[in-house]
């Protein structure tokens, strides 16, 4: 029987999680280790632009890392064996034409759907990582063509949620500390299944808000910025992306927009520079800013390019 009465636990509402049907775990890692792991999976190729996450986390179920580069359209340069496993990512959460088009062609691809909340699964596999886009502590969502072999430990995560908890009372740079320290902490854990708290969180997102907000300031920012952006950005109906990507040949952007309390992300450090076209900006757009926000983020940009 659940406990009943005493003094009241955080307020989360009862509702769905995007994703229903998906294996829940404790990490987008967790989940990719568990494909690997049931799938007796023994080589992967794998982009060389992407996190760092994916290859260690391969290697570490012992299977052979096969790598290969992607062009400015962010397509393989290659083509693969017909049933050869590949794991593509899904970059920015602006590539659904790709991830469909590589579907159709290659049964055993693996979508890295961690910039990509919102993209359907499609593929053998598709893995997700919810914190990318929302306040939660962790967790890591899968779908997967054959059953997956679950762990048995079930994450705990009210330790992991300082860095949420810091920046509502004393602002992000207060929490970025605790930010680093809980992905550590998180890999660390090792494979599990998603925390209690953290699935309460999930059901409490508004995901159908939170996906017109982002889709709102992408458009308005690419209004904006469409002709100073160096990318192609021809997204689909589909996409519902993480960030804009604004890539410039100018140096110092990134420096320019921290010194006006514009912060945006480093993508996987040392990758990055073996792409000098890929050295992109990461705008903000997410569910918490509307008009005002992205008015100042592209009038700083605008001054500065």
């Amino acid at each position: 029987m659940k406990e009943i009465g005493g003094y009241l636990e955080l307020e989360c509402r009862c509702g769905e999680i995007y994703h229903q049907t998906a294996y829940r775990l404790n990490s987008g890692r967790s989940a990719l280790k568990s494909v690997i792991k049931s799938g007796k999976i023994r080589r992967v190729h794998i982009p060389t632009f992407t996190c760092p996450v994916v290859w260690e986390s391969i290697r570490e179920e012992g299977a052979e890392c096969l790598f290969y580069n992607v062009n400015e359209k962010f397509l393989p340069d290659i083509n693969f064996p017909f049933d050869d496993y590949i794991i593509y990512t899904n970059y920015f959460g602006c590539c659904a034409r790709q991830v469909r088009d590589l579907a159709s062609e290659y049964p055993n691809l693996i979508v890295d759907n961690a910039q990509a909340f919102y993209m359907p699964d499609v593929g053998f596999a598709s893995i997700y990582s919810p914190r990318k886009f929302f306040g939660i502590p962790d967790g890591g969502l899968l779908y997967c063509r054959q059953p997956v072999e679950l762990p048995t430990k079930v994450s705990v995560s009210w330790n992991r949620c300082h860095h949420l908890l810091k920046r509502h009372d004393l602002g992000a740079s207060a929490g970025y500390d605790d930010f680093k320290r809980n992905s550590g902490n998180l890999r660390d854990e090792g494979v599990a299944l998603m925390s209690n708290l953290t699935e309460a969180m999930m059901k409490s997102i508004d995901y159908a808000g939170c996906a017109e907000k982002r889709k709102e300031n992408f458009k308005f920012l690419h209004s904006e910025l469409g002709k100073y952006n160096q990318l192609d950005l021809s997204i689909t109906s589909e996409d519902i992306p993480l960030i804009y990507p604004f890539l410039t040949q100018k140096q110092g952007l990134r420096g320019h927009l921290i010194e006006n309390k514009i912060y945006v992300a480093i993508y996987w450090p040392g990758v990055e520079s073996a792409y000098p076209f890929f050295q992109i900006i990461p705008l903000p757009i997410d569910h918490r800013y509307g008009v005002t926000e992205m008015s100042y983020i592209a009038d700083i940009v605008k001054r500065y390019v």
